[in-house]
């Protein structure tokens, strides 16, 4: 996986897929796809990991870093506050998927 890679409209999809998954919808998806905003600057990397005895050895990656995003639509907001609480990808079980958010 390329360490640059990273969707906004992917990380928007993601946290609404998670949201739904507790039975809440706080953003209509065509608003948010509207605006989904612009990666303004970023620094990531893709990280690999595994966990597991050498015989049923299971393999994750995902990105960490930091991205700042602008000129995104106000449902966006509402958005990243939720994703922030609940966590968003595959492995939230394992404690992966969190961000902060800083606004200002």
């Amino acid at each position: 996986m390329d360490a640059e890679y990273f969707s906004l409209e992917q990380l928007w999809k993601g946290i609404q897929r998670r949201l739904k998954r507790f039975g809440l919808d706080p953003c209509n998806t065509a608003d948010v796809m509207e605006l989904p905003g612009k990666v303004s600057s970023k620094k990531v990397e893709w990280i690999e990991t595994s966990y597991g005895d050498a015989r049923s050895r299971k393999f994750f990656g995902g990105i960490y870093g930091f991205v700042e995003v602008t000129d995104f639509h106000p449902e966006v907001a509402k958005l990243l506050a939720w994703g922030r609480h609940i966590g968003v990808g595959e492995l939230t079980r394992f404690g992966f998927g969190r961000f902060d958010v800083a606004i200002g």
